[in-house]
């Protein structure tokens, strides 16, 4: 309650505001945001992890709450708001705690998907690790990214997606990255908006093969015209490599990299 009445009367200095694992309740999160709100409107950066903001604890409380999201969605609306970049992680945002305490809820993920579908906005960076997200709502939520032209980077599971890269870019390096099922998920929903992609890189050492079988599904819906692919090393198998290069025929294809695929 002290730090947010000194920053509701705008004598703080703020840079970066980290707050992560300070125990800071969805009572005292409110409040803290409507003190931002009125105290600290060119605040850019603010990291509210770790925190049971959700009203979701580890080994403790299980009381969901979406009230600490819905500040936040207003703050992030409100005009003349700076907030470029939000990290949310751990937080029980799908009612789930790090520990499995809870059980799921897609409320609060759903107002991020209303916010970021409205297309604008100051954010630039949201960073949602450990929040669980199932299938359904990461579609929802990849179908609101591409309708959004500020937000640069999603962190929602294991990779950190370029969401304007993805969804306009010529090139697309994921050479060693080991993303998941979510983040497949979610590029999948940016790319069939890709006209532009000439080259993609998804190789690497860890066998991905479920993972790229759901971006070859959206690859035949997109339409971009690549030249270039390689997802060397990715063990596709013959029935992954088959529907891949399936989902590829009407593109004019020029190089493609398939070693390590047995």
């Amino acid at each position: 309650p002290w730090l947010s009445a000194a920053i509701a009367r705008g004598t703080m200095p703020l840079a970066p505001l980290q707050l992560a694992e300070n125990n800071i309740s969805v009572a005292h999160a409110v409040e803290l945001v409507g003190a931002l709100r009125a105290g600290a409107p060119s605040l850019r950066e603010l990291d509210l992890s770790g925190n049971p903001v959700c009203g979701v604890e580890e080994g403790g409380k299980d009381e969901f709450s979406t009230e600490l999201v819905e500040a936040l969605c207003a703050w992030v609306q409100e005009e003349g708001t700076a907030l470029t970049s939000l990290s949310l992680v751990d937080v029980a945002l799908c009612g789930l705690a790090r520990d499995g305490n809870g059980s799921y809820q897609s409320q609060a993920i759903s107002l991020l998907v209303e916010l970021l579908g409205s297309g604008h906005g100051p954010l630039r960076s949201l960073t949602i690790t450990g929040c669980r997200v199932q299938e359904d709502e990461a579609l929802d939520l990849g179908k609101a990214l591409s309708k959004n032209d500020t937000l640069e980077r999603l962190l929602a599971d294991r990779t950190p997606l370029a969401v304007q890269q993805l969804l306009c870019g010529e090139r697309l390096n994921l050479n060693g990255l080991d993303f998941s099922e979510v983040d497949a998920s979610l590029m999948a929903q940016l790319l069939v908006h890709n006209a532009t992609l000439t080259c993609a890189d998804l190789g690497g050492a860890k066998p991905l093969a479920r993972e790229i079988k759901i971006l070859s599904d959206s690859f035949a819906r997109c339409r971009f015209q690549l030249q270039e692919l390689s997802v060397a090393g990715r063990l596709l198998g013959l029935e992954g490599a088959a529907s891949l290069l399936d989902a590829l025929k009407e593109c004019p294809l020029q190089v493609l990299d398939l070693t390590g695929n047995e």
